[in-house]
């Protein structure tokens, strides 16, 4: 049986940039949420700090959980946390060939092709909703 994984994601937003995306450059193409899997013994918050700078240079404060998801096909709880930039004059820059490319956006004009969960995490971050306990996602419904 395969072990479930633990991932960290961030809803990044700078009041006067918008929310910060990343495109994948090997699989999906989609914009998303900056973030990945956890390591080994790795504290969830490091996990999350290295991952954000990882992909997109940016140094970040993790302010809240938004909330924690359960996506049964990959066997993966997404832990997605509400962000803010640690210096305001950083420039994203993508690590390819992982990210394609990055970039703030403004919360009421966000970029295609996007997800429903992503577009519904930044809705979330924006409003002040937090989940509080794991929500299960339907099959595909991280992704469609």
């Amino acid at each position: 049986m395969a072990k479930r994984r633990l991932a960290a994601s961030a809803v990044v937003i700078d009041p006067r940039r918008g929310v910060l995306l990343v495109k994948q450059g090997r699989t999906r193409h989609d914009w998303e949420l900056p973030g990945g899997k956890v390591k080994k013994e790795e504290f969830l918050l490091d996990a999350l700090l290295r991952e954000v700078r990882e992909e997109t240079g940016i140094d970040v404060e993790a302010q809240r959980l938004i909330g924690i998801f359960y996506i049964p096909a990959e066997l993966i709880y997404d832990f997605v946390f509400l962000a803010r930039p640690s210096r305001k004059a950083d420039v994203p820059h993508p690590n390819p060939p992982e990210i394609a490319a990055c970039d703030f956006f403004p919360i009421d004009d966000l970029p295609s092709p996007m997800q429903g969960f992503t577009r519904q995490r930044i809705h979330d971050a924006q409003h002040g909703r937090s989940h509080l306990l794991p929500t299960t996602l339907a099959p595909k419904h991280w992704i469609e």
